[in-house]
């Protein structure tokens, strides 16, 4: 705030009888995620944030094509990948009910 010619009041946003303001903590890296094409599940209060593709959407290769067995990739909330695991029987269940609701929703459900 030193030197930046703002004023640090500008910061602050009202809320209702109470002010807020936002602060960077860290920055992001969602890089290696494309979160166009994927189906994502997001855990509670910043937790990791699981991604797989969703042969439904249109990607590189085309709609509805489908290379090999889906690959889950789990990030932290920032975005750094933490691990990934192949999804060997992805054929045999439904996406939805692994992800905890409807295509296209985000869900909490970790």
């Amino acid at each position: 705030m030193g030197g930046s010619g703002v004023s640090p009041a500008s910061e602050w946003n009202k809320l209702g009888q109470l002010f807020y303001r936002k602060r960077e903590l860290y920055q992001m890296a969602w890089r290696e995620a494309n979160l166009d094409c994927s189906l994502v599940a997001v855990a509670r209060f910043g937790g990791p944030v699981a991604t797989v593709h969703d042969d439904k959407k249109l990607s590189k290769l085309g709609r509805g094509v489908q290379t090999s067995k889906p690959v889950v990739r789990i990030f932290s909330a920032s975005g750094r990948p933490l691990s990934s695991f192949t999804w060997e029987e992805a054929r045999h269940q439904d996406t939805r009910a692994w992800m905890g609701g409807k295509r296209g929703e985000y869900s909490n459900s970790f």
